[in-house]
């Protein structure tokens, strides 16, 4: 669980960490879930499909179906919040991602869950948010950052190296530091 600020590079490692996950392991399915369908679709899959062009791997994304396709027959299915009826009826699921858990509804993260049976490879769950007091966060992700503290990680986003300074400081100056 990355619990983290706003900036802080979580969507771009958790793109990174599923590429890697697909590549590494042949046939392996995946749940990606947004928030919305804008942050699904202009955030995290553009962060799966930029990463995986930038290291040489041609991945096919079918914007139809919401599926991205890897050469060695990985897939990762991708979903909002939106929407958590339309995550049923899949199985053999490994891998779960959630960006934006915290404004995510319990009931797709339940869902998805339950879709983690009878893969090949043992199931991974990753969960990223920046928490906001000014939005309203969904208690079951604080109940799971709670539940599981010694699988969180806080970041900041001075942690994140692929901004300028320039930009951070810029943060700075728009919200509170700490």
């Amino acid at each position: 669980i990355a619990c983290t600020a706003i900036s802080a590079g979580k969507t771009r490692i958790l793109a990174t960490w599923l590429v890697l996950q697909c590549l590494q392991k042949p046939g392996i399915r995946g749940i990606c879930i947004a928030q919305n369908y804008q942050a699904l679709t202009k955030v995290l899959i553009r962060e799966i499909i930029g990463f995986a062009a930038q290291i040489g791997i041609t991945v096919i994304w079918n914007s139809s179906a919401k599926e991205i396709r890897f050469p060695n027959e990985s897939i990762l299915f991708c979903y909002s919040s939106e929407n958590p009826a339309s995550i049923l009826g899949l199985s053999e699921i490994a891998l779960l991602a959630i960006d934006e858990a915290a404004y995510c509804c319990e009931e797709i993260y339940n869902y998805a869950k339950d879709r983690m049976r009878g893969s090949k490879y043992p199931s991974m769950t990753r969960l990223i948010s920046s928490p906001s007091t000014m939005d309203k966060v969904q208690n079951w992700f604080s109940k799971v950052v709670k539940d599981h503290e010694d699988c969180v990680i806080h970041a900041t986003y001075k942690d994140n190296p692929f901004t300028s300074d320039e930009f951070k400081k810029e943060l700075e100056d728009r919200y509170i530091v700490g």
